[in-house]
């Protein structure tokens, strides 16, 4: 039932069983008090704005056998410092409707601090990640094949980034990323995207 726990302000932790396979529209948008999260292992869909606006939120784990992450359904979670997309059979992409949409799961998430998508993830949306300038640390799994344009542009604050050998499209994925220093290429990577790295200006390896 979309919105069933909608602006509980002092719901605190939420513990979802292996039984449930969807997390309907709105599920808990607005609880602002929500600091613990666990998602069952069975969890195929988080829908749009399930978790919407939920400020108290620090840390996210998202269990590999989710397959969609609907729009904005982690949007202005405010708190959320980390995020780890666990490894799994996929495909799931992180889905963006580049700079005026507001349709990224995690758009407005700007403290966020680590980044880790499992081997799941095939897809980065355009400016999905764009401007986090506190994003410091970004694991990319080995089925990516596309990083949106900007997907990470303007993340100053990270520092080093290693590309898996999938990757076909990438173009600006790390424009303006000033603080990268240090750019790892996996073995068989086809190509380097346009502008991949333009105005990384510390970038030294």
């Amino acid at each position: 039932i979309a919105g069933m726990f909608v602006y509980l302000p002092k719901l605190a932790s939420v513990t979802i069983g292996n039984g449930v396979t969807y997390i309907p529209n709105s599920t808990f948008n607005g609880c602002t008090s929500l600091a613990g999260v666990s998602l069952g292992s069975r969890v195929v869909n988080i829908d749009s704005y399930a978790f919407y606006n939920c400020t108290n939120l620090a840390s996210i784990t998202i269990p590999g056998s989710v397959t969609n992450i609907g729009q904005d359904a982690f949007e202005y979670c405010t708190g959320l410092t980390n995020v780890l997309i666990a490894n799994g059979d996929g495909p799931l992409s992180i889905n963006s409707g580049g700079l005026y949409a507001h349709t990224c799961p995690f758009y407005g998430c700007t403290n966020l601090i680590s980044l880790a998508l499992g081997n799941s993830v095939t897809s980065i949306g355009p400016v999905a990640f764009g401007n986090y300038t506190k994003l410091a640390s970004v694991t990319l799994g080995n089925s990516i094949t596309n990083i949106g344009n900007s997907a990470f542009g303007g993340c100053i604050s990270l520092t080093s980034v290693t590309i898996p050998s999938n990757v076909r499209t990438w173009d600006e994925a790390f424009y303006g990323c000033t603080g990268l220093t240090n750019v790892t290429l996996v073995n068989g990577l086809p190509g380097i995207g346009s502008q991949t790295f333009q105005g990384c200006t510390n970038l030294t390896s």
